[in-house]
């Protein structure tokens, strides 16, 4: 079983937009105190209600894993709509190195689509493959079942309203 130990400090990042109340405060302010999220670049915001992107949460998979800062060069890019012309540049490397851990893997035309939103289901996946789980399960119906089942069954799931 892997465990991920994060110590618990007082927060010290604050974004204008998340009110006191929110049941989300506590997780957004430890992820954004960790540099795992980092919110909307030159203000004070996060966007709480706001989608986001396959190519954002790309970048927070890798930021999870500690990853996020490695200087890696890519110049073999695995998407043709991942590259310096078609994708932002924050994003590039990270999602190199989730395509390279497994945690991507894109469409079946070879793309991944970086701008579109990240559905539940693919983000259940990438969580999954992220900490090492992505072999468990058996297959389903779609290409997500397993994920699903395996995230529901680690208890992943719980309080998402997604399963």
């Amino acid at each position: 079983m892997l465990t991920v130990y994060m110590p618990v400090t007082a927060a010290t990042t604050t974004f204008s937009d998340v009110a006191n109340n929110s049941i989300y405060k506590n997780a957004i302010y430890t992820l954004a105190d960790f540099g795992i999220i980092l919110g909307d670049a030159g203000s004070d915001t996060f966007r709480p209600q706001a989608n986001i992107s396959r190519e954002e949460f790309s970048v927070i998979m890798t930021r999870e894993l500690g990853l996020g800062a490695l200087n890696v060069t890519v110049t073999d890019y695995p998407f043709p709509d991942v590259t310096p012309s078609t994708a932002a540049d924050w994003s590039i490397k990270a999602t190199k190195i989730a395509y390279d851990l497994g945690i991507i893997k894109g469409f079946d035309d070879g793309t991944f689509r970086p701008k579109e939103n990240v559905t539940f289901e693919q983000a259940v996946k990438m969580i999954v493959c992220a900490l090492g789980y992505g072999e468990m399960g058996s297959e389903g119906a779609f290409w997500y079942s397993k994920y699903l089942m395996t995230a529901t069954s680690l208890g992943f799931t719980e309080g998402s309203g997604g399963a």
